[in-house]
């Protein structure tokens, strides 16, 4: 398997991909992330709820930073499993439109 980049980060893909399937495998991709990032900004208020707003233990950088780390792998983990269906949604929105293909209502105009 070779890597192919993508501005957010590696894609793996087996050699004998088109440049269709590997583009279809970025916007898998990037459409999960975009949902990790949702599902973080809708969870960081709720989690730091959870474990008694800013104060964890000694309320340092090093806590809050391992709370923040915390709260994105949640949600990408979230995200890669379904979460709230965002991604799903958006790949099949925007996955006609990968090398020029039109949706069937842009064929009918």
């Amino acid at each position: 398997m070779d890597t192919v980049s993508s501005p957010t980060s590696a894609v793996s893909t087996t050699q004998g991909d088109t440049p269709l399937q590997q583009q279809q495998a970025r916007l898998k991709k990037a459409t999960q992330e975009f949902e990790a990032l949702f599902l973080t900004t809708l969870l960081r208020p709720t989690l730091k709820e959870m474990v008694g707003g800013d104060s964890l233990s000694d309320n340092s950088y090093e806590m809050g930073y391992y709370q923040d780390m915390m709260e994105h792998r949640l949600a990408e983990v979230l995200a890669k499993n379904g979460g709230l269906g965002l991604a799903k949604t958006l790949y099949n929105e925007l996955a006609p439109h990968l090398l020029g293909v039109s949706t069937n209502a842009e064929r009918k105009k």
